[in-house]
């Protein structure tokens, strides 16, 4: 490359480097390639490692330098274009076609990327640490006044312990939300379908909406399309998470005014659209927060700080897309937000619901049974599990025992009559699946309801597949209890 070329012929002046006729149409393609390679270098520096790059420049800005002085002052002969081709291929090579580069660019790109997913997740879990530990002190706080208050009154304790079973539930919201999250991004939940009819569904939601909000200040309201079926095929207790979840949202971002859910929905070809739009009056947002609600690693969302509300956002859009449905919004000025989710369902009876009322006060509690003369078994391995649920079932005047594994509730049966068996799942000893297969092979057919703290979705079918009659999962409430006696009772 360096050689000197001597030849016979007309002699261009040395300083444009030109060495002969015979070589022209060589030198013209090389500064061409050269200024090509110049361009390519410069446009695509920015996604080339460092460590290539820098030195690259540094060397070619000196040869050139260099080249210059011998050719103006010294013109030894030194073939500088073949030299200079040569250089600007070996720098194209190492810094634009190099597969090594790429993997280098690559691996820096996925590493920063980790580094940025990892700090947001730190974030995120900071964040729920921080509001977790909200209703946790309200709980520990109050618990520890009341014991250790020395002038305790009837409506003081009545106060504080509605004030720990309100931390306690939005405790409990919270840790729902996380655990369905994390069933979600693991592929574990898996999509139901069972029949149901759309009214109960809308009942059991305005039930709980109601318990949410304060009257006074604002109004909540469904109203239904008296056109849509009556009942469907589909996974109603994600549709009744999702419902919840973007309500709870939208009265936590409503401090007076209204709010509301409109159900309707059309068949579009051989498919029935559900349509479930959610409107309050209380804020506005921009389509970038609306994406930011839904990312619960997003470095702003974090920085917001993280509430049940939020996260329960998070869990409505991943079932949202698990079921294959939409979630969009729309605001107006002066009007507030609405939230636009569409599912796919499928039409069980499609005979029109027509007029229906939700009725916008809150729902009362069910009367409470008097199961007088009844007798139950309750098994668990905790004591303080068996405290509390023993202290419920009490309320509704029934007589209860316990025990404490599968095998204990075994000999209980053996001796005794029951009208009715509360079994624990995970036990020392005899497990509750394997204590409800025994007293089925025996011939026993009494109601079993399989008391755990796995509440997923399937969890009951999966329950009643092993010979349980119902499931009641753990923390249950005194109205979940009293549905499961109602049903089971006759009552």
């Amino acid at each position: 490359m360096f050689a000197p070329i001597e030849y016979n012929a007309i002699i261009i002046p040395h300083w444009i480097l030109f060495r002969g006729p015979a070589l022209y149409p060589v030198y013209i393609l090389g500064i061409i390639v050269c200024i090509f390679s110049s361009y390519l270098i410069w446009r695509y520096r920015t996604t080339n490692p460092k460590e290539l790059t820098i030195p690259a420049a540094y060397f070619g800005i000196t040869f050139i330098i260099f080249a210059l002085i011998e050719v103006v002052f010294f013109d030894n002969g030194i073939n500088y274009i073949y030299t200079l081709i040569a250089y600007f291929m070996i720098g194209t090579f190492f810094t634009i076609e190099s597969q090594d580069t790429k993997l280098l660019k690559d691996a820096e790109e996925s590493r920063e990327s980790a580094e940025v997913a990892n700090q947001a997740k730190s974030n995120f879990l900071a964040s729920i640490s921080h509001a977790i530990r909200t209703p946790m002190n309200t709980v520990l706080g109050f618990s520890q006044s009341l014991l250790e208050e020395r002038e305790l009154t009837e409506e003081k304790v009545k106060k504080d312990v509605q004030d720990i079973k309100e931390a306690s539930t939005n405790l409990l919201e919270l840790i729902n939300n996380i655990l369905d999250i994390s069933r979600i991004e693991s592929g574990k939940e898996e999509i139901e379908s069972k029949d149901y009819k759309i009214e109960e569904l809308l009942r059991e939601i305005n039930s709980l909406i109601i318990s949410k909000i304060s009257r006074d200040q604002i109004d909540f309201k469904i109203n239904v399309d008296s056109n849509i079926p009556i009942s469907y095929k589909g996974d109603s207790d994600k549709i009744y998470k999702i419902i919840v979840n973007v309500l709870l949202n939208a009265i936590q971002n409503t401090n007076y005014g209204n709010v509301s859910l409109d159900v309707g929905g059309a068949y579009v070809g051989s498919v029935f659209k559900l349509s479930l739009i959610v409107s309050n009056s209380g804020h506005l947002m921009t389509e970038e927060d609306f994406n930011k609600d839904f990312d619960e690693f997003s470095e702003e969302n974090n920085s917001q700080g993280t509430n049940k509300e939020k996260l329960g956002l998070i869990v409505a859009k991943r079932l949202i897309d698990l079921m294959g449905g939409t979630i969009d919004f729309r605001n107006e000025t002066g009007k507030g937000t609405r939230y636009i989710i569409s599912l796919d369902q499928e039409v069980v009876d499609d005979m029109k619901i027509g007029a229906i009322f939700i009725e916008s006060v809150g729902a009362s509690e069910e009367t409470p049974l008097d199961l007088t003369g009844l007798k139950v078994l309750l098994v668990d391995d905790n004591n303080v599990n068996i405290k509390i649920a023993t202290r419920l079932l009490k309320q509704f005047n029934l007589d209860v025992d316990t025990a404490s594994n599968g095998q204990e509730c075994i000999d209980l049966v053996k001796t005794g009559s029951y009208d009715m068996i509360f079994l624990d799942h995970l036990m020392p000893g005899m497990d509750g699946v394997e204590a409800v297969h025994i007293l089925r092979e025996n011939g026993s057919e009494m109601p079993i309801i399989a008391l755990t703290a796995n509440s997923y979705s399937g969890s009951r079918e999966k329950y009643i597949e092993e010979g349980f009659t119902d499931y009641l999962p753990k923390p249950f409430q005194y109205k979940d209890l009293n549905k499961i006696l109602r049903r089971y009772t006759g009552q």
